[in-house]
């Protein structure tokens, strides 16, 4: 950081603005923020380190003069049409500070152009950095590759996808709305609603992938008549599904239990595995990730009996109802969350399903 006599550019911080290229803010916090109603013409003031219109050597000079009295740096730059920088830049042993009459200095000429500074040239780089370098074009190409082969017209297999938006049954005049968020006696939020927020989003966005067959829903409304798993899993069975992903919200007395969770059945199979692991890397909309989780789920259970345990099936706990960030966030950007769970379906059936 160096200093400098403002009379030198007007004696204003404008001038000194105008005629080094910092803005009047940057001269200001250089300076404990001087107050710049009650600086005087003679003020001496850092200027910022990082000066940008400085130039570094003056090649074209036209002449040299000596200082009458009373003459300025600021003073000389007006009458010659330079500035007060590519005159420093000209003389780059004066003293701005210390400049009295009959000192010579040099004058550029009106418009030069410092002398521009010599490119470094570039190191060569070592053999094995161009080798890596040629490996990572490969693998972009390769990956490029593999995303075209998952077009709508060159997917290796497309899978029949279905959603289950949790709760949302009529039996014998039982409502089964889930978990719930109530204030006093009255129900604000219920899981199965928000459920199926999320699920006909997600049937949207798979439907769109291109590498999905078809997409189903098991109810696109509050469902009866059947016992609760049955109409699930006859859903299933009737578009012979081969992906099942169940949409639920978690619930605690701890209004702070917060984040998502992924859930596969305790005897998973390794397509189960891949499954729920590409959905929870993907889905990272809510503050806490709380990972996978194995736990006794009658309805992955009863799916995967029907599949012979061949094929893949999650439950996917979006966050919890209970909690008020959680909930108003799923509530609020439930397209984000179905794109980011569709992302990782994508991912499973282009790294793990067609193989």
């Amino acid at each position: 950081m160096s200093q400098i006599n403002i009379s030198e550019y007007g004696g204003t911080i404008y001038g000194v603005s105008r005629e080094t290229g910092h803005s009047v803010q940057d001269i200001i916090n250089a300076n404990n923020g001087i107050d710049i109603r009650r600086i005087s013409g003679d003020t001496m003031i850092n200027l910022p380190s990082n000066i940008t219109n400085v130039p570094s050597e003056i090649t074209n000079i036209t002449n040299s003069i000596t200082i009458q009295p009373g003459e300025t740096l600021y003073g000389l730059s007006r009458k010659h049409g330079v500035t007060v920088s590519e005159i420093r830049a000209a003389n780059s042993t004066l003293n701005p500070n210390n400049i009295s009459s009959g000192t010579k200095i040099n004058i550029p000429k009106k418009g030069s152009k410092p002398k521009p500074k010599p490119k470094p040239k570039p190191k060569p780089k070592p053999k094995s950095a161009i080798k890596q370098q040629k490996l990572k074009k490969q693998n972009n190409a390769k990956s490029s590759k593999n995303l075209d082969d998952y077009s709508s017209n060159k997917c290796k297999c497309k899978p029949v996808v279905i959603i289950d938006p949790g709760h949302g049954e009529i039996f014998n005049k039982y409502r089964d709305p889930g978990a719930i968020y109530k204030v006093g006696k009255k129900v604000i939020d219920t899981e199965k609603d928000i459920a199926l927020l999320v699920s006909k989003s997600l049937k949207a966005e798979l439907d769109n992938l291109g590498c999905i067959k078809s997409t189903h829903l098991t109810r696109t409304s509050d469902k009866g008549k059947e016992k609760r798993f049955v109409w699930r899993i006859n859903k299933a069975k009737a578009v012979n599904a081969e992906i099942f992903i169940s949409i639920h919200l978690n619930a605690n007395d701890n209004k702070l239990a917060h984040g998502s969770s992924v859930l596969k059945h305790k005897s998973p199979n390794k397509k189960s595995n891949y499954l729920a692991s590409s959905i929870s890397n993907s889905y990272d909309h809510m503050k806490k990730n709380r990972g996978i989780k194995k736990q006794s789920v009658s309805v992955l259970r009863r799916f995967q009996q029907f599949k012979k345990n061949t094929a893949p099936a999650c439950l996917i706990e979006l966050g919890f109802i209970t909690n008020s960030h959680d909930r108003e966030k799923i509530k609020k950007d439930y397209n984000i969350i179905a794109k980011e769970i569709a992302e990782g379906v994508k991912k499973y059936v282009k790294n793990y399903h067609c193989k």
